[in-house]
């Protein structure tokens, strides 16, 4: 859950073995808020770890006409989001192109920012690069923790 840094819904298990839910909204480094139902509460970590049944709801954004993993030989606009995204997370402007390829040189590009983000640089663009990705480039999307304070 750290690593995506994304809201989800978990669910939980009570000692009946019955599932409920909660939002899991904000994540520190031994407390986590959630909501349950109307009632937003900060949980010890521990607690959470030991109902949480390993199933989750990851809530981000995909990207506009996002279809699957982009992978080498792709073209169209999932493309040209990659390279403006990439661009913005390297601090850069990225000229618009009409119909750009998921080329060599932009896999090397998608490679290094998969290696920085803590990935495996397999240069294959699927939910897992996307995440990172839109938050280093876009400070609108919903994380857990906004990289303040500690985490």
């Amino acid at each position: 859950m750290r690593q995506m840094n994304k809201p989800a819904v978990l669910t939980l298990v009570d000692e009946k073995k019955g599932a409920f839910y909660a939002a899991l909204t904000n994540l520190r480094s031994k407390t986590a808020n959630v909501v349950l139902g109307t009632e937003a509460r900060v949980v010890e970590l521990e607690e959470i770890n030991r109902i949480w049944s390993g199933e989750y709801l990851l809530l981000w954004r995909a990207p506009p006409n996002y279809r699957g993993e982009v992978k080498p030989g792709s073209r169209g606009p999932l493309v040209a989001w990659l390279k403006q995204h990439l661009a913005l997370a390297q601090g850069r402007t990225s000229p618009a192109e009409k119909d750009p390829e998921y080329d060599q040189t932009l896999i090397r590009e998608v490679k290094r920012f998969q290696l920085s983000a803590g990935l495996v640089p397999d240069g294959i663009v699927g939910p897992m690069t996307i995440m990172p990705l839109s938050r280093a480039s876009d400070t609108d999307d919903p994380v857990l923790h906004n990289g303040k304070g500690s985490f």
